[in-house]
């Protein structure tokens, strides 16, 4: 933050409210990774699912596409 004992009381609160900002900008973007995240896995679940429900059920396993 800063000095407070130097610094005059404006610049403090300039401080604290940029140190919240910061931290709600950090909280954020954490937030938007996981749903990210969570999307992500979502449609490659998806994807997997709907590859097995299309294999043949002789054991063989699927190829993948290249």
């Amino acid at each position: 933050m800063g000095d407070p004992l130097g610094a005059p009381p404006e610049e403090l609160i300039r401080q604290e409210i940029a140190a919240i900002g910061l931290h709600q900008a950090i909280v954020l973007t954490q937030a938007a990774a996981g749903l990210l995240l969570a999307v992500v896995a979502a449609v490659t679940t998806r994807r997997h699912l709907r590859r097995l429900r299309a294999a043949p059920s002789d054991g063989e396993p699927t190829p993948l596409p290249e």
